[in-house]
């Protein structure tokens, strides 16, 4: 970890250029000192946002940055909440929750009801089945955010809930009113069953290949 000259924020990095090494996360020095709630609430806030932004990134980077990580980053924020909960900084946990958006909430709201197994299921999935990163989507142009890049992630977590979850997902975006497109359950559900129809097959087969950049048919 690197402790930042800088003042205010933190990064999560596969080389950290200041000193080339990594992975890992650099934190600004002034967050143990900048009090929002508690003593030293930024740095133990910070540090554990990082940190759920590196390991989710060094299973599988690309995710999507309208409604998951790194520009809009809910994913790490539910997990940080959670986290703090745990190791008893409740003021601090408590102060994030009141200043979630409505995607971390649908987040809590998820680990609520299906336990953290939803999102431990979600990573074992996309690192069983040959992913390196989100990127090889080749029809979304590269382009992050992209409906095909968030269908993907929507089926993979509908496949983690054995249930579709396309409609909470949408309900969400419809709240927070920052995406120009709404995800389609069908396409979803394609996904959900080619990656199951190929499930058998060796992870460098053509099949495979041609899921990982988004063609979801022969």
């Amino acid at each position: 970890m690197l402790v930042n000259e800088q003042t205010g924020g933190g990064f999560a990095a596969g080389n950290i250029s200041e000193i080339q090494k990594g992975p890992g996360i650099g934190i600004s020095w002034d967050t143990w000192i900048n009090q929002f709630t508690g003593n030293t609430y930024w740095s133990h806030e910070l540090i554990t946002h990082e940190t759920v932004n590196l390991f989710t990134g060094l299973i599988l980077s690309g995710w999507p940055v309208d409604w998951w990580a790194n520009h809009r980053s809910p994913f790490p924020f539910m997990v940080k909440i959670k986290t703090l909960e745990a190791l008893g900084y409740t003021d601090g946990a408590q102060a994030d929750r009141e200043r979630s958006d409505t995607l971390t909430k649908m987040f809590l709201d998820l680990q609520s009801k299906y336990d953290w197994n939803l999102y431990r299921q979600l990573l074992k999935y996309v690192a069983n089945d040959g992913w390196t990163s989100w990127d090889t989507l080749s029809e979304s142009g590269g382009s992050n955010p992209s409906i095909l890049r968030s269908s993907y992630v929507a089926a993979y977590l509908s496949a983690a809930a054995n249930t579709n979850l396309t409609d909470v997902i949408n309900s969400t975006y419809t709240v927070t009113d920052h995406l120009d497109y709404t995800l389609d359950a069908q396409v979803v559900q394609q996904i959900i069953d080619r990656r199951n129809e190929i499930q058998t097959l060796p992870r460098d087969s053509a099949q495979w290949n041609n899921f990982r950049k988004g063609i979801v048919r022969d």
